[in-house]
């Protein structure tokens, strides 16, 4: 399966929900070299990272990914280049600003819109 196929399959279904019900967890992290015992932050980051700014985090790289699906044949430099500074802002320890990840939570998804022709998970997701 080709990368674009399993993005298609996996972030483009209309009702995506990454929340594990039954978990105690109330984040997981594995960004970093500083993971709790090298295998994930689940209730704060050793980096000081809170599970609001993981999740926030998690779903911008989600709506990243549904861009990068939806804009197939379409790129453009000023996509590329949102996408690489989206994710760039996501680096470990670099910035924990809750506010700046929903701009680009906010962002991604009508950027991702406005090149889908279709429903996109970008407008139902739920993490």
């Amino acid at each position: 399966m080709s990368l674009f196929s399993f993005l298609k399959k996996n972030c483009c279904d209309k009702n995506i929900n990454i929340k594990e019900e039954n978990s105690d967890m109330s984040m997981f992290c594995y960004q970093c070299q500083e993971a709790s015992k090298n295998t994930g932050c689940t209730v704060a980051g050793m980096c000081g990272k809170k599970a609001d700014t993981a999740k926030l985090q998690d779903e911008l790289v989600l709506a990243l990914k549904c861009l990068s699906v939806n804009s197939e044949g379409k790129v453009t430099d000023e996509i590329g280049e949102f996408i690489c500074e989206a994710l760039f802002a996501t680096i470990t320890n670099g910035n924990f600003d809750n506010d700046s990840f929903k701009c680009y939570i906010d962002e991604a998804k009508a950027k991702s819109k406005k090149l889908s022709k279709a429903d996109c998970c970008c407008g139902s997701l739920s993490i």
